[in-house]
């Protein structure tokens, strides 16, 4: 995390004419938050004229991504529609769910461990499904295999005469 502030700052006009130092340069272990208290002039809880000429910047490593441990049913037609429960961790902030490469036609968020999608039509295969969010998208494993099968039609019967 780093943190600047204007080197020739003029309080009385409230005016940078200068250029930016760093102050502080802190550094994270990934996957772990960051809590920062911020005290300006001796103070956590400053006012807008104190905050004045400070530029805070930020970045902070995201947690780790979504992983998949189950999914029910784990199979399904080429037609879509099918609604697949999807667990595992992570799910916060869901943006899509992908059966393979196609986009989930719908997905629900139930809880950080739950969401439901709904397959979408594609080809027959077994593909993996992948859960993205704002922390990255989780990575193929066993457990998240969806077989897609061919779409049965009947045969008609042709009538005696």
């Amino acid at each position: 995390m780093k943190w600047y502030n204007p080197t020739g700052y003029n309080q009385r006009t409230m005016s940078d004419d200068g250029e930016w130092e760093t102050v502080s340069d802190e550094t994270y272990h990934a996957g772990s938050p960051a809590c920062v208290t911020v005290t300006i002039n001796q103070t956590s809880q400053p006012d807008i004229q104190q905050l004045g000429g400070t530029v805070f910047s930020a970045v902070v490593a995201a947690g780790p991504p979504p992983t998949l441990t189950a999914l029910s049913p784990n199979k399904g037609t080429a037609a879509g529609g099918t609604v697949v429960t999807l667990t595992g961790t992570g799910f916060e902030g869901v943006s899509a769910v992908k059966f393979g490469t196609v986009t989930a036609r719908k997905v629900t968020y139930d809880s950080p461990t739950e969401i439901t999608a709904e397959s979408p039509e594609q080809a027959p295969e077994t593909v993996a499904i992948y859960v993205t969010t704002p922390n990255g998208t989780s990575t193929a494993g066993k457990k998240d295999k969806f077989k897609i099968k061919a779409v049965k039609t009947k045969k008609s019967k042709k009538s005696k005469k």
